[in-house]
């Protein structure tokens, strides 16, 4: 079977690791990383090829935007930019103007209404969505249920950057706060 749409990459269904190939384009493309993976041991019912879906928010810079369930609370996670399309960790630094884009988008809670029938649809109440920007549009990429929290920007030398992560974080706990329950004992 083909994708109707390109570009697509190659990962692993259930895995964590990543993805296994650069952007694909084409089919052939897509028979050459599927060989390589298998030649590397991957078994073939555990592929999957996914579809791209981000645009850059400058000329070769990549966004990965997040929003965070917590029991019926919905907040915005800090962003991650990269020069590499599959942002990862903390990545490139952002300029000034993205940085407060950024501050606006979290403050404003500016995705979280479009990102609800994903969690919704999906049954997740705890989880981050991790998704890209199309045309202006959030197109979700994942939704981890297990997210990982590391803390980047707390140090960072600009003082938006820290305010946004401050703010993030004051809304997660104040979230976590709603859903604790008193101990039975």
């Amino acid at each position: 079977m083909t994708p109707d749409r390109w570009p697509v990459f190659l990962r692993t269904e259930g895995d964590h690791g990543g993805d296994m190939s650069e952007l694909l384009h084409n089919p052939g493309e897509v028979r050459a990383a599927v060989e390589t993976a298998m030649s590397k041991g991957w078994p073939l019912a555990n592929m999957m090829l996914v579809e791209f879906a981000s645009d850059p928010i400058a000329p070769g810079l990549y966004r990965k935007h997040s929003v965070m369930r917590l029991g019926e609370a919905y907040t915005p996670f800090w962003n991650a930019s990269h020069t590499h399309w599959n942002v990862q960790g903390p990545g490139t630094p952002q300029s000034d103007e993205q940085l407060e884009e950024e501050w606006r988008q979290i403050r404003d809670n500016t995705f979280v209404e479009a990102l609800k029938p994903a969690f919704e649809l999906s049954g997740v109440e705890y989880g981050r969505a991790d998704f890209g920007l199309v045309n202006g549009k959030p197109q979700v990429w994942e939704i981890n249920l297990n997210p990982d929290m590391k803390r980047f920007g707390l140090d960072h030398a600009s003082a938006v950057r820290r305010g946004t992560v401050a703010l993030v974080e004051q809304r997660f706990f104040e979230a976590l706060t709603a859903i604790d329950t008193p101990g039975s004992g």
